[in-house]
């Protein structure tokens, strides 16, 4: 027999007690299972990310699933992807005190083909404008406002600014040889272009170590990779930092390298860095991905009346960059390194 025990008294216990067997006896007299059934209109998705590096830019949006139909049957139908009438209007904000915004045209392209995937649609179906947002550290948008219309719907609106481009300060911008010894660190320092702008939520450098290895048939490169991203602001007041270790170094080579009998020599080649700087939508976009929520609600979006995400991101690389003659010496009689047969002779 089921137990109520919040029940204080015996008459309530067995009032409670006749109640859950009439229920039971209902459900279980029932010739067909329930069907429950939860009504949604599909809701309007937009994405964007806006690169500085580039001047041609695409804007996808699409729509969310309903509950009232089987998805796997939905997916075969073509325009479950897209809505059937699309207005995009799409406007910028120029630098400066006194600016206005400014229309520009905006493209409807249906693309190549996309991957095979859960939805029968085949192609890629996006929107498309034109516009240079700076030129080194020129920067000729503010800010990038889209308004779009769906018959049935409010209207969406995004607005994002484009954040600030990345200054190096370590090493210099002409800056051709590193120097990594046990007692002396590789040390990289960046920052914004301009200190009055928001600092970047979110930082990833990618720093890469070419070795190239002497073979009877010729030479091979190797790559041996650092990556580190960081967070909202940096623990140092005005500039962010990654520091090597000699000893790191040594770990990441260790670890990435295979020693292989064919290698005549391995000679130490080009070292490159490529740096990324997002604002916080991307910080909240990429943690919600990871999981950083319970998906009871939207964590991420944006968009007025719709979900999804208008985002600025911006690149800054460097390359032929070698180390010096002091750090090739000591890295070719580091005993751990032996069996890579490194040679001094700069490549």
């Amino acid at each position: 027999m089921v137990e109520f025990p919040f029940a204080e008294s015996n008459d309530l216990r067995k009032l409670l007690e006749i109640l859950f067997l009439a229920v039971l006896f209902f459900c279980l007299g029932c010739e067909t299972d329930p069907i429950i059934s939860i009504s949604s209109k599909p809701v309007p998705v937009i994405y964007a990310v806006f690169d500085d590096l580039d001047s041609v830019h695409n804007i996808v949006i699409t729509k969310s699933f309903g509950a009232d139909y089987n998805p796997a049957n939905e997916a075969r139908i073509f325009d479950s992807l897209f809505f059937d009438e699309i207005e995009v209007e799409v406007e910028y904000l120029p630098p400066g005190w006194r600016t206005e915004w400014q229309a520009i045209d905006v493209q409807h392209n249906v693309g190549v083909k996309k991957d095979s995937g859960f939805f029968s649609y085949p192609y890629n179906e996006y929107y498309q404008f034109n516009l240079p947002l700076r030129e080194w550290k020129r920067k000729f948008v503010d800010s990038i406002k889209i308004e779009v219309r769906i018959p049935g719907y409010e209207d969406l609106i995004g607005k994002i600014k484009i954040i600030d481009s990345i200054t190096i300060s370590t090493p210099k911008f002409n800056q051709k040889y590193v120097y990594l010894v046990p007692n002396s660190s590789f040390k990289i320092h960046w920052s914004n272009s301009m200190p009055w702008e928001e600092p970047h939520a979110w930082s990833e450098i990618d720093v890469s170590f070419e070795f190239i290895e002497e073979l009877d048939t010729g030479l091979r490169s190797k790559w041996v990779h650092f990556q580190n991203t960081q967070y909202f602001l940096s623990p140092h007041e005005k500039y962010r930092e990654l520091s090597i270790t000699y000893e790191e170094f040594i770990t990441k080579v260790l670890q990435e390298l295979k020693v292989d009998d064919k290698v005549k020599y391995t000679y130490l080649g080009e070292i490159k860095m490529h740096m990324t700087g997002g604002d916080n939508f991307m910080v909240q976009y990429m943690k919600y991905l990871e999981g950083y929520n319970d998906y009871s609600f939207d964590g991420y979006s944006n968009i007025q009346n719709g979900l999804g995400i208008l985002t600025s991101v911006t690149h800054f690389r460097k390359k032929d960059m070698y180390f010096d003659f002091e750090t090739r010496k000591t890295l070719v009689d580091e005993n751990r390194l032996k069996k890579f047969k490194f040679s001094r002779r700069f490549e």
